[in-house]
């Protein structure tokens, strides 16, 4: 079981690496960005369906690895819709900071 916790949590770490690195490539295409975004998105929703496989709880830390994926899910998915609504707008990197 703890081979299995360590599995998502790198499953957890390398998705937000991707989507975080779609936003430090500020010279990259729009297409390029939303394809990365993507990719994070289905990433993070298949650990998601993982964890929800996994039996046990370990103590609560599967229910908080499962409500944090589906906050990142919510982020990724606005950061599509925005990108989507403002596509002539250069990148921002704010890292959330004007919420």
């Amino acid at each position: 079981m703890k081979t299995n916790q360590i599995y998502f949590g790198l499953v957890v770490v390398g998705t937000l690496g991707v989507a975080a690195s779609s936003f430090a490539e500020s010279r990259q295409s729009f297409a390029a960005e939303q394809k990365l975004l993507s990719q994070a998105l289905s990433d993070m929703r298949a650990a998601k369906a993982k964890l929800n496989h996994a039996g046990r709880e370990f103590d609560g830390h599967k229910s908080r690895s499962e409500q944090s994926l589906e906050q990142a899910i919510t982020e990724v998915e606005s950061a599509i819709e925005y990108a989507r609504n403002n596509p002539e707008l250069p990148p921002k990197h704010d890292h959330g900071r004007d919420r």
